[in-house]
């Protein structure tokens, strides 16, 4: 991480570096045995990560900047999910494995980003700030998105009293 630092790049490309060279897949020399432990510690590191972002942006700031997050995150989400649908068809891919597609391309990963914003010190600036809220946003989309798929990949659709 030093190293990635020293050359004025996020820590997060380092940590992505060594967990790669140190995870469970790496090939013949395996330095990892367990993978249920390492899964379970990469989640714990997530929700520490999550909770220190939470901490800095709190809801009060995401009413502030309220509308304007919302329609960009669902515009996004939209056209994502639009755009891996479109993939997905264009690829051969049955129509509910396009949605597939279409819901993980909508699905960004607000951990990585927050940090690199966090790292860069833009977290509290007006951007970073709208970022932050919009990655907020598709998180709460993210979550709706994942109960509904869920869902309909076990019984076909996917019912309210699924969703709730």
């Amino acid at each position: 991480m030093l190293l990635f630092r020293r050359l004025h790049l996020s820590p997060v490309l380092g940590y992505l570096i060594a967990g790669v060279i140190v995870g469970p897949y790496t090939g013949q020399a395996i330095i990892v045995r367990d993978i249920t432990t390492i899964r379970l510690l990469a989640d714990l590191g997530l929700v520490l990560l999550l909770f220190t972002i939470g901490l800095e942006f709190g809801w009060e700031r995401l009413r502030q900047i309220g509308a304007r997050v919302a329609v960009i995150g669902i515009m996004e989400i939209t056209i994502m999910v639009a755009l891996g649908y479109a993939i997905g068809l264009a690829l051969g891919w049955t129509a509910t494995e396009a949605v597939f597609l279409g819901a993980a391309m909508s699905i960004t990963n607000s951990a990585i980003l927050a940090k690199v914003l966090a790292d860069t010190g833009q977290i509290r600036q007006t951007n970073g700030q709208l970022i932050v809220g919009i990655l907020v946003v598709e998180d709460i989309a993210a979550v709706v998105l994942l109960s509904i798929l869920s869902g309909a990949s076990t019984t076909g659709m996917a019912s309210l009293s699924d969703i709730g």
